[in-house]
């Protein structure tokens, strides 16, 4: 069986889409919004394991898949937990299914589950944005399929086994990048290696205005995790050592701006984005794939990145009070930094980015300013 196409899904998005706003519209009126929705997603679910099993060449364990699938539905609906929740699992049980038939390694399928995130937040976005279910459920599909760029398998050349771990060993990588990942999400920035720009600066805030502001730094914060995970992903799939090694320095130079971001909203009394983890995931996937691209393209992806990135410091330095001297600080340092990463991407020979990619880019970008401002 031929493997699927990005036109297959995005034909797969539109079908699926279309039968979703139906049958929201026609059964709302008679048993609930709520409930319908809990009615759509298996629904849409079990055909889109079926449309897997059409296109897998692995024949083998489909009616046990299928069954397990199946009470794993009526499970859930018996018992009924949050929407969020509800939605999760049934993801969830997609991303496995999909691993299982088109994966033959770990790193395929970890990139998938950052592209199943991707999906959830495209979906939420589309929703919240224009209440409808077909735009929700087209976005979620849409991004679904971009599957078929992920290979079935990474091939690295073998390295011999030695007593000592040696830095650039696969492996010793992928352990230095998964402590890294951890620590990011779960256990604070490192300390930062430079001293903090806003150290000797004084700030008088009302507290309208530390509100805005402390949503202002949760989402520069949010935008460091993105970056440490977009670098981390490039390093981990980049095929010259030099590019590889760019990239990990990169992102430990991060650190100091996640470092900061963290220290400016402590002293405002707000946390970060309670969707730090999601923005690592897919941040992660996207990086991994601009480095399967080739390293022409992924510095590309990270000169282009640096630019939009200048652009949004520099509209959050337009929108700080006159008194906010060490938020100013903190931006302006960033904002010198991150031309400098884009500089040197674009001198190492990155390629320029079609305008569509550009464009997909910044629209990620702005679902999560907008919804790490208040999440």
């Amino acid at each position: 069986m031929k493997r699927p196409s990005f036109f297959h899904g995005v034909i797969v998005a539109a079908v699926f889409a279309f039968f979703a706003s139906a049958i929201v519209a026609t059964l709302t009126p008679f048993v609930g919004f709520f409930s319908v929705i809990r009615l759509v997603i298996p629904a849409l679910g079990l055909a889109y394991l079926l449309y897997l099993f059409s296109r897998s060449k692995e024949r083998v364990g489909r009616v046990t898949t299928l069954s397990l699938w199946s009470a794993l539905a009526v499970v859930t609906w018996w018992v009924a937990p949050s929407l969020p929740l509800y939605l999760l699992i049934h993801v969830g049980a997609m991303w496995l299914v999909r691993s299982l038939y088109f994966y033959s390694g770990v790193l395929p399928a970890l990139l998938d589950l950052g592209l199943s995130a991707l999906s959830i937040t495209a979906a939420v976005w589309a929703i919240t944005q224009s209440g409808s279910v077909f735009l929700a459920t087209w976005c979620f599909f849409l991004v679904q399929a971009l599957f078929v760029a992920i290979p079935p398998a990474v091939k690295r050349k073998v390295i011999p086994v030695r007593i000592t771990a040696v830095e650039n060993e696969p492996f010793e990588r992928a352990r230095r990048q998964a402590d890294q990942a951890l620590r990011t999400m779960f256990g604070g920035p490192p300390p930062a290696t430079r001293e903090n720009p806003a150290a000797d600066a004084e700030s008088d805030l009302s507290e309208a205005e530390r509100q805005h502001i402390a949503g202002l730094m949760r989402v520069n914060h949010a935008g460091e995790i993105a970056a440490q995970a977009l670098y981390q992903g490039q390093a981990l799939t980049a095929r010259l050592d030099e590019v590889r090694d760019a990239m990990e320095q990169a992102a430990e130079e991060e650190n100091d701006h996640l470092a900061w971001c963290e220290e400016r909203l402590r002293e405002l009394n707000h946390r970060t984005s309670r969707l730090d983890p999601l923005w690592f995931a897919g941040s992660f996937v996207i990086g991994a794939l601009a480095g399967l691209a080739g390293d022409r393209w992924s510095l590309g992806f990270v000169a282009e990145t640096e630019r939009q990135v200048v652009r949004h410091l520099e509209s959050h330095l337009a929108q700080l009070p006159a008194g906010d001297h060490r938020t100013r600080a903190i931006l302006e340092k960033m904002k010198a930094d991150e031309e400098r990463h884009g500089e040197i991407a674009s001198r190492a020979g990155g390629a320029e980015l079609p305008e569509p990619v550009r464009r997909l880019m910044s629209l990620a970008s702005k679902v999560m300013t907008r919804t790490a401002y208040r999440i």
